[in-house]
């Protein structure tokens, strides 16, 4: 059967005769759908359609799941050594030392990792927790580039002599005893005992140079010793943050017993105790040189010695000083609190108080066409000759607020001080063992021995080092000493330096000598370009002499 198609005039008409009664006409729809066929023979008509909007998605974060932290390596557990297991450590590792004595030297060697006690918190497992560097050169270095992620935290740190660096100045010599860091390593020491460490060169306790950026904070840095910084060095573009810490009875045989600060750094040194050090040229709490800039904030710096600035040396450089209290230093000559030489800085909102000098500068000394803005300090019962509170020479400037706005209060002149009496009080008032013999006194301080020299001028220093003290021998070193100090001859008399080189033209080099108090001595002579370095080695201290 076919099926006809029907034609669409027909088919519009049948659908007009259903919807005439409601809707248009017949011929209004077929002139509207011929009037789109006409169109359609022409152009096929184009509809978009109307979307719906695409909702927007937010996507599920993509979570990144917590490490789960890798398991301490354990010395003396799992690693007989500390540096064997910074060897196997990787990058974030934690290592945990037991108590005990570790003897030796570790290098971080470039890894950002944490070398802890057991409880760095408690002072107990921190003093049971030793690493002994055992006089072969630095116990701690960093000079890979370690980051503040490195961390060395919890250890009594001691008997190092630090490492040989050669410094950008041509320098040469052991540095760093307790701890080096250089290269531009900034490693975190935060909670250590640093003490009974030594240099040949700088930084007895700890030396941060050549652009490093350590961090070091609360620890205590004792009884160290070295030519320059007794306690802390920094040295060469390097700005160490120095918080906190307890910075007490270090020796620089030069300059900046607690801390030495040189060429172009700009280290942050703030709320530290810096007591009972000595210096036995400038800086006895601390020196600053080399046209550098700390800033020197909210410091305790007492009971500091020097042959100039007691407390703070100043020169050629730019510190901010504020907010310190600054007391009860003594310098031999000038600045018993503050020493300021050729230099521009502002010392503002200080407490100065009972500091000595026995020249110029109770509290502060300026000289060398110096700058000193003084402002908001209160600076009381200072001594000195001359200036008991402030005293600037002719080519220096101090400026003042108007009104001047800092206290002064029962500040004295004095007329000469024994100073010889000061030093050998300051040590037997610290509990040292003094051993007195004709025009000198003898101190051990930290691995070395201390020496005040009386003479008419005044005490004079010199210092031994490095002796062996062991119960029954010590080997005691003076050297640069040729006006002041006194020695033992063989025959058991006192001589001058230039006795002894005398003597030693005619041929006397070493021999046998008793003390007054009965001591025998073994006594040894070396002269070099006419400084005499003479070694003492006591044999016994309970040996009578016999004539």
């Amino acid at each position: 059967m076919k099926t006809q198609k029907l034609q669409p005039v027909l088919i519009l008409a049948i659908v007009a005769l259903v919807l005439s009664a409601c809707g248009p006409s017949a011929e209004e729809l077929v002139g509207t759908y011929v009037a789109e066929t006409a169109a359609a023979a022409t152009s096929t008509p184009t509809i978009t359609p109307t979307l719906a909007p695409t909702p927007t998605v937010t996507p599920t974060p993509t979570l990144t799941p917590t490490p789960t932290p890798l398991p301490p390596l354990l010395v003396p557990e799992e690693y007989s050594t500390i540096q064997g297991a910074i060897d196997a450590a990787e990058e974030g590792d934690v290592i945990i030392v037991s108590p005990g004595t570790y003897t030796e030297n570790i290098d971080f060697i470039g890894k950002d990792i944490t070398v802890r006690s057991s409880d760095p918190e408690d002072p107990k497992v921190v003093d049971a927790t030793i690493i002994d560097g055992g006089g072969k050169g630095s116990v701690v270095i960093f000079q890979s580039g370690e980051t503040a992620e490195a961390r060395l935290a919890g250890f009594t740190i001691t008997n190092g002599d630090g490492s040989r660096v050669v410094m950008q100045d041509g320098l040469k010599g052991a540095s760093g005893g307790g701890v080096l860091v250089v290269s531009g390593s900034s490693p975190t020491i935060v909670g250590n005992k640093i003490t009974g460490n030594q240099a040949e060169q700088i930084g007895g306790g700890i030396f941060a140079g050549d652009q490093s950026s350590p961090t070091i904070e609360g620890n205590e840095i004792t009884g160290n010793q070295a030519q320059w910084g007794g306690g802390i060095m920094v040295r060469h573009n390097s700005s160490p943050t120095i918080v906190g810490n307890e910075i007490t009875d270090n020796v620089a045989l030069k300059d900046g017993g607690g801390i030495y600060v040189w060429a172009n750094s700009s280290p942050t040194i703030e709320g530290n105790e810096i007591t009972d050090n000595v210096a036995f040229k400038v800086g006895g709490g601390i020196h600053v040189g080399g046209n550098s800039s700390p800033t020197i904030v909210g410091n305790m710096i007492s009971n500091n010695q020097a042959k100039y600035g007691g407390g703070i040396d100043v020169y050629a450089s730019s510190p901010t000083i504020e907010g310190n209290t600054i007391t009860e230093n003594v310098a031999k000559e000038n600045g018993g609190g503050i020493h300021v030489g050729n230099s521009s800085l502002t010392i503002e909102g200080n407490t100065i108080s009972g500091n000595i000098a026995q020249d110029y500068g109770g509290g502060v000394w300026a000289f060398h066409e110096s700058l000193v803005i003084f402002k908001g300090n209160t600076i009381f019962d200072n001594k000195a000759r001359f200036g008991k509170d402030i005293d600037v020479e002719s080519s220096s400037t101090l400026m003042l607020n108007d009104p001047d706005d800092n206290v002064y209060e029962n500040n004295q002149p004095v007329t000469g001080i024994p100073l010889e009496e000061e030093y050998i009080n300051y040590f037997v008032e610290k509990g040292f063992e003094v051993y007195e013999v004709p025009g000198q006194y003898l101190f051990p301080v930290g691995r070395g021995w201390l020496v005040v020299a009386v003479i008419e001028e005044g005490p004079m220093f010199g210092h031994t080092g490095p002796p062996d003290l062991t119960d029954e021998e010590r080997t005691i070193v003076f050297d640069h000493f040729q006006e002041a100090a006194t020695f033992l001859d063989p025959n058991g008399g006192w001589v001058t330096v230039q006795g002894a080189i005398d003597a030693m033209s005619q041929g006397m080099s070493e021999g046998y000598a008793h003390t007054p108090d009965g001591q025998q001595v073994f006594f040894r002579s070396v002269f070099s370009n006419d400084t005499a370095t003479v070694v003492f080695t006591f044999l016994n201290d309970s040996i009578e002499h016999e004539d």
